[in-house]
């Protein structure tokens, strides 16, 4: 069954380049190339191979359950390792560690000397911009910055870049949940599914994608 079925996608794909091959000289080659080859848009930014920290940071103190910081940072990780955009991620686990021993000093640290600490030598920062929670729906926005962690300059987004994709701008939507009043369990799936999300759109930065829109959220 399986070679049966192997047999008639070669067939046609041989197809599919017979005809392509057998268009008229007019054709632009660059149609064709697309018909056969679909475009990709390239990554708003290339990452370095090198050890690489995902901080969240939330200076106005936007969220109103911190650990969804540590859970984002989770899955930007586990978006990025599934992409093998880099090949080592410093663990959750260890900047929570040197969170914990550096106590009230931490959140005067600068980025680079957190870098340092845990070994990393390029930085995804992540800023909270917005997080609501309300009848109308979920909404969260944060802003992505890539710094080379052994000079302190920021590598993304350049400064003239404006579209929300290269600028860093990174915007995620849900539905509203069930009931304002959530449970404690409720309000940690839901949490965790927005961080899934947007830890994957952050990661997207950094990939190329195939052209065209978006596809849609999956609904919730």
């Amino acid at each position: 069954m399986s070679g049966a079925h192997q047999l008639t996608a070669g067939g046609s794909l041989g197809l599919l380049i017979a005809v392509v091959l057998a268009q008229p000289a007019c054709v632009p080659a660059g149609f064709l190339a697309g018909a056969v080859f679909p475009q990709k848009v390239p990554a708003a930014y290339r990452l370095q191979d090198q050890t690489t920290l995902i901080l969240v940071d939330d200076p106005m103190h936007i969220l109103d359950d911190p650990p969804f910081g540590h859970a984002l940072a989770h899955q930007t990780q586990l978006a990025l390792a599934q992409r093998r955009l880099v090949r080592r991620i410093v663990p959750v686990d260890e900047l929570m560690q040197l969170e914990a021993r550096s106590g009230s000093a931490y959140p005067q640290m600068p980025i680079n000397q957190i870098a340092a600490a845990v070994g990393a030598r390029q930085v995804i920062h992540v800023n909270i911009d917005r997080f609501v929670i309300g009848p109308a729906g979920i909404v969260a926005t944060c802003t992505v910055r890539v710094i080379d962690a052994t000079d302190g300059i920021q590598r993304f987004p350049r400064a003239q870049m404006t579209d929300p994709a290269s600028s860093g701008q990174v915007n995620v939507q849900m539905a509203p949940p069930p009931s304002i009043e959530m449970t404690v369990p409720s309000r940690m799936l839901l949490d965790r599914e927005l961080a899934r999300r947007l830890g994957a759109r952050i990661a997207s930065l950094f990939a190329d994608r195939p052209s065209g829109p978006s596809p849609p959220e999956p609904a919730t």
